[in-house]
């Protein structure tokens, strides 16, 4: 791939497709329904390329998983720990969702974290806005 220099409308557009497909794959499809219309709507308003739509939607779905982020996960817990209080006045950090059977529960602050795909997504967002050989893997290579 000689880079994004090279790339037309078309290709920008195959682009955001794949990267909604990831997205959907990922189990975001309600976001990803809300942020094509956006979409859909800001182009209709601004005209803007498929070029510019790429780089908003992965923008968009790097700030949404900033929820999900180390940093902001223990901001959470400290705001928790301030709020809830255990009957023996002991700060509680995180709260546990029963399942429908209730019995087994899952963490609401435990999990993975989307730290590093967030710097993954700045990487290829900064790649679209400059040229930086993102996308100039050998593996590609025709």
């Amino acid at each position: 791939m000689a880079g994004i220099d090279d790339f037309d409308e078309d290709d920008w557009r195959e682009l955001l497709a794949e990267l909604r497909l990831v997205v959907v794959s990922f189990g975001f499809i309600e976001w990803d329904a809300s942020m094509t219309a956006a979409l859909e709507e800001e182009e209709e308003v601004e005209r803007d390329s498929a070029h510019w739509q790429v780089i908003r939607y992965a923008k968009s779905f790097s700030m949404f998983l900033t929820v999900r982020s180390a940093e902001n996960l223990k901001r959470m817990r400290d705001e928790f720990a301030e709020l809830v209080r255990t009957e023996r006045a002991q700060p509680v950090t995180d709260a546990i969702v029963l399942k429908p059977d209730g019995e087994e529960g899952v963490s609401v602050l435990d999990g993975p974290r989307s730290d590093d795909l967030i710097a993954e997504l700045k990487r290829f967002v900064d790649a679209l806005r400059e040229d930086t050989g993102y996308f100039d893997d050998p593996e590609f290579e025709e």
